[in-house]
Parts: structure tokens; C-alpha cells; sequence
């Protein structure tokens, strides 16, 4: 209890300690002059746990007092009790679970329970003491919510059209809205949106209302070296709005605002434009993997040495019965039994006969498997590979990525992070708007780093067409575990609870997932609707037959032009080494 008076009294701190004798701790009158004013006898009351771990230590339990210096949220202050004669002037904001009773006059009473050190008290009492002449009256019970005063017998079940000040950032399909105005933290009209459908849900349970309005910088928030944060961030850690909508949780927003329980996740992904078709001049190769290729040649020429190697055998063996065989014959004759020509006659040794048979059964496999995978690669050509991954962008040459410059966890996260790639990233990220970035990315060579719900939602419903064909590409490498998006509050903020409580019914009951489902859904329809866009080329292919043209077999065409220069490079080298050469000269 505490008293004013004209002439302040000599200061006084009592702890009372539960079905135990009182003791009285005299000290530092000081601590309890700066808290409550000039002019107050305080009385503190402490449960007994926090007595018990103070050890009934006057130093300790001074010391501890410290807290009423400033806005101390982890002030254990259960109950203040205020004896007013004159206007109320408290300095530090109580925490949410301390209780104020104040007794005075009927005309104190507003200036108490509307005070500014009670912004985050949920429980406030005023007696109102009858002048002497008067007959007494009951003790009046008032709940103090940012200017409003309810009955505190049901408080929060209903906030009884109480206004609250929201602060937030576009980011469909989480929360979208129209600004009213293009000045600095205007006011918005939200719309269709899942937060929007969330925040309309609680409030015709908890009957509230609210304005809604941007931050004065469009940012959702990055901490500054001065501990201060911009944004979203910087607009509830100043207590200039009650509470934002969507907003990442993060270790270090957790010393400046509060937090629901997270509803939903989303990840960092990477946008580029798709793949599209490599090019045909090496379509013929493409059936077969490099190294399959490789041995085809090896095994190809150990055929044709092999079977030289027979042949000579076994002339010597029979004492040079039959025909001579020269080894680049040979070496020919492998090759033309692959290439599906048969041998204008058949060896007359058996060891030899077993070699062409076998390998003959090993041409027809081999030539069946090409035909059938060249087919399938002519009329479905295969793709460009796909960047997926941090490493794989940093792979690319002459590519440029970014992001859009809201400034959120997604900025922090490069920012503050030492991984060696995540740093080269950070290094060359540009900040653009969401439809620069995708320009850029549809004219190729620059990636858009952005979050995975949103961009779904973007390219369902402005870069899809009517047949559900998009021509951009979300990669499959997620980033970023930062715990999900909640609501966040300014801190001490007593209604958090009531709000958390509401929003994680919504969660059990399915209701976020059900909502995140039909807003992408939704915005994929209205696309197909609305948009016009003509199918591409690649999305008309692999549908139904196709006609193999010049582009097809174009590759055919550079072999046969290659192997005519091969021939021909052969003939102008024979010819120089027979004129050169006197020997063949001779010959000749």
C-alpha cells in the first residue's frame, strides 16, 4: 500500500512472508521514491518462493528491487496497492501479471487505470472511498484496454469492440491488401488472404475491432547496431502498434516482441526459368551415357584384334591354309557387323566362327537398345539441367540473383550467417522488386530467391496460362529453419495469450492448412481464367505424335558432313605421302 502525502515520509520496504512473523527490511528508500513518485509509503508483498530464494538477505532482496528503475518485464511484483489523495504518476510498465489496487477518491480513479505504467496490466482494482457526507458506495472493478474500461469478469472472452493497431507487410497468400494511400505507413483495406481469414475469425469471436496500417519504412525488420530494429519489428518493439500479422520467429526478435506459437513454416527456394531442350547437334549420343560410349570403342576394336589374332593363329597352326586377312580388315569387319553390315563371307576356322556369332548377338542387342533410346530422345528432347541448390548457382557463369528488398529473416539469415556459400550469395544479391526479379529470371541467366508459398501463389496467378503451362521453375533445395511464421505482439502485451490460444484452435482444427490449400487453389483458377497467354513451344511438345524434322536429325546431318571431312583430310594425306615418298612412287 502506498500512500501520498504533502511532507513524503521516511521510506520504508516490508516483506511479508506467508503464516510466518513479519520482518521488516529497512533500505534504500531511494529504490521505491524513483519507482512510484515523490510523496509514496510503499509496501511490497512477495510470495514465498520468491522470499525463500532471497534468503531473507536485505542486500539481495534490494538489490533484486532494482527492476522498479525501469520497464523490467521480469519485475516478480505480484500486487501494488495504491492509497491516492492526488493524480497517479507511475514510471515503469508493470508486467502483464501484476495486479494494481488503487483506493482514493471516484475522481482518481481515470487517472489511475488509464495510466501509462498499467499499458500491459490485465488486472486493475479501484476502490472509490466516499466523501464523509455521502452514504458508501460498492468497490467499482475496471479492466484497463488501451483506453477502453470493461468489467474484468470476463475479461478477454470479449474485448467488447475494443480497436487494436495492426501493423504488417503484403506477403500473399499469407495476408494481401490495398494501401489507402501512397504516404508512409498508411492504413489498408486487407483482403481475401489466410491471415486475413484468421484475424476475421477471431474477431467476431472476441469481438474486437482494428486499423490496420504498413510500417512507416515497408520493411519487415533487421536489427541495427544501436539494438533498435526497423520495420515491423521497430513498430512493436516502440509499442507503436499492439500486435503485426505474419512474422518470423527469430532468437534475436524475441528480446524486442513477442510471439504466438508458429502456424505455418515456409522455406527459402530458388526461382529460374525452366529448363528448356539442349541442342540437337548431339542428339545421336545422347542415347548412350560417355562411358558407355567408351567401352562400345574398346570393346569394339578388342573384337577386331581378336579375331586378327585368331585368323593368324590358325594359318599357322594349319601351315597357312586359307586366305590371308590384313588387320585393319579386321579392325573393319567389327566395326561393320555393329553398324548392322553382314560379312561378305563367313570365317572357315571354328574358333573364328564363334567369335563372330557371339558378337554378332551382342551387335543386335546393343543396335535394338540405341534405336529405341534415340527415338525417344528425337521426339522428347532432353532438358537443360536445373539449378536446384545455392552450390549449383554459384556454378553458373555470368548469372545474377537477388531478392526483394522487404529486408526480413530471409536478409538477416545471409547476412549473419558464416557458411562459405551462403556468404558468396550474400555478396552479389541485388534487391529488386518481385516482378523485376521474375523479368529478369524469364529472360534467363538470373535466379530469384524468395519464399515457397508466396511464389506458388504469384506464379499460379500471373505466370500460368490457360493449360496450367508456367515457364519458371522452383527448385527442390530448401533454406532456412527459422520455426515458422506467428503473430508477433508488443512485449508484455496481456492479451497474447487469448490471441495464441485462438490461433492454435485454427491449427488443431485444420483450418490454416484447409485455407493455405483453397487461397492456392483459388489463385491457380482465376488464373486460367484470366490469363490469355498462347502455349509455347515446349509445352506443346511431348503431347500426342510428333513429326521428326530437320531440328530432330539435324545431328545426322553434322556426322555426315564430319565423316565426308574425315574422308576427304584421308585422301589429301595419302596423296601428299605418295608424292613425297619414292618408294610408293615406284610402286605406283
Amino acid at each position: 500500500m502506498a500512500e501520498q502525502k504533502q511532507q513524503p515520509p521516511e521510506r520504508r520496504v516490508e516483506t511479508f512472508r506467508p503464516q510466518k512473523n513479519v520482518l521488516e527490511l529497512y533500505g534504500d528508500s531511494e529504490i521505491v521514491k524513483r519507482a512510484l513518485g515523490e510523496g509514496y509509503h510503499a509496501i511490497l508483498v512477495l510470495d514465498a518462493e520468491d522470499y525463500y530464494s532471497y534468503n531473507a538477505s536485505p542486500p539481495a532482496l534490494l538489490h533484486h528491487l532494482e527492476g522498479l528503475k525501469g520497464a523490467d518485464a521480469k519485475f516478480p511484483c505480484h500486487v501494488f496497492f495504491l492509497h491516492l489523495t492526488t493524480q497517479a504518476s507511475l514510471d515503469p510498465q508493470l508486467r502483464p501479471g501484476t495486479k494494481v489496487v488503487g483506493v482514493g477518491p471516484l475522481s482518481l480513479a481515470h487517472s489511475l487505470i488509464f495510466n501509462t505504467a498499467l499499458l500491459n496490466t490485465a488486472h486493475a482494482l479501484y476502490i472509490a472511498i466516499p466523501p464523509p457526507s455521502t452514504p458508501p458506495t460498492p468497490p467499482t472493478s475496471l479492466l484497463r484496454l488501451k483506453g477502453t474500461a470493461v468489467n474484468s469478469s470476463d475479461q478477454f472472452r470479449s474485448f467488447h469492440g475494443h480497436k487494436f493497431r495492426i501493423v504488417s507487410m503484403d506477403w500473399f497468400p499469407f495476408l494481401s491488401f490495398t494501401r489507402d494511400s501512397n504516404a508512409a505507413g498508411t492504413t489498408v483495406t486487407p483482403r481475401d488472404s489466410l491471415d486475413y481469414r484468421m484475424l476475421t475469425a477471431a474477431a467476431a469471436v472476441l469481438n474486437f475491432t482494428y486499423e490496420m496500417r504498413v510500417p512507416l519504412d515497408d520493411q519487415w525488420g533487421v536489427s541495427l547496431d544501436d539494438g533498435n530494429w526497423t520495420g515491423t519489428v521497430g513498430t512493436l518493439q516502440h509499442q507503436r502498434a499492439d500486435f503485426s500479422m505474419l512474422l518470423s520467429w527469430m532468437s534475436s526478435r524475441l528480446q524486442v516482441v513477442d510471439y504466438t506459437r508458429p502456424y505455418i513454416t515456409e522455406p527459402l527456394v530458388i526461382v529460374t526459368d525452366k529448363a528448356g531442350p539442349l541442342p540437337q547437334i548431339f542428339a545421336l549420343v545422347r542415347p548412350f551415357p560417355g562411358m558407355l560410349w567408351a567401352w562400345v570403342l574398346v570393346t569394339t576394336m578388342g573384337v577386331g584384334v581378336a579375331k586378327w589374332a585368331l585368323h593368324m593363329g590358325w594359318r599357322w597352326a594349319s601351315g597357312g591354309e586359307g586366305r590371308e586377312m590384313s588387320f585393319s580388315s579386321a579392325l573393319l569387319s567389327a566395326w561393320g557387323m555393329i553398324l548392322e553390315d553382314p560379312l561378305p563371307r563367313l570365317p572357315t576356322n571354328l574358333t573364328s566362327q564363334m567369335l563372330v556369332g557371339w558378337w554378332w548377338v551382342f551387335c543386335m542387342l546393343l543396335t535394338t537398345a540405341y534405336r529405341s533410346s534415340l527415338v525417344a530422345h528425337l521426339s522428347v528432347p532432353d532438358k537443360s539441367p536445373t539449378i536446384d541448390n545455392l552450390e549449383q548457382l554459384l556454378g553458373q557463369r555470368g548469372w545474377t540473383w537477388g531478392m526483394e528488398g522487404t529486408y526480413g529473416i530471409g536478409w538477416e539469415w545471409f547476412r549473419k550467417s558464416t557458411v562459405p556459400t551462403i556468404r558468396k550469395v550474400y555478396e552479389k544479391i541485388q534487391a529488386l522488386s518481385a516482378e523485376e526479379h521474375l523479368s529478369r529470371v524469364l529472360r534467363g541467366h538470373h535466379a530469384f530467391l524468395t519464399w515457397k508459398y508466396y511464389i506458388r501463389t504469384l506464379i499460379a496467378s500471373r505466370y500460368t496460362d490457360v493449360r496450367g503451362f508456367t515457364p519458371l521453375y522452383i527448385g527442390r533445395t530448401e533454406y532456412i529453419n527459422y520455426g515458422g511464421y506467428g503473430w508477433g505482439f508488443r512485449k508484455g502485451a496481456p492479451f497474447l495469450r487469448r490471441f495464441g490460444v485462438m490461433q492454435q484452435r485454427m491449427v488443431e482444427a485444420g483450418l490454416v492448412k484447409h485455407w493455405m490449400n483453397d487461397l492456392i487453389i483459388k489463385a491457380s483458377r482465376e488464373a486460367r481464367t484470366a490469363n490469355k497467354m498462347e502455349s509455347t513451344t515446349d509445352m506443346q511438345e511431348g503431347r500426342g505424335l510428333v513429326v521428326l524434322g530437320l531440328r530432330q536429325l539435324q545431328g545426322a546431318f553434322y556426322l555426315l558432313g564430319l565423316g565426308s571431312l574425315a574422308a576427304f583430310t584421308v585422301l589429301v594425306a595419302e596423296r601428299l605421302v605418295m608424292e613425297l615418298s619414292p618408294r610408293m612412287k615406284l610402286w605406283n
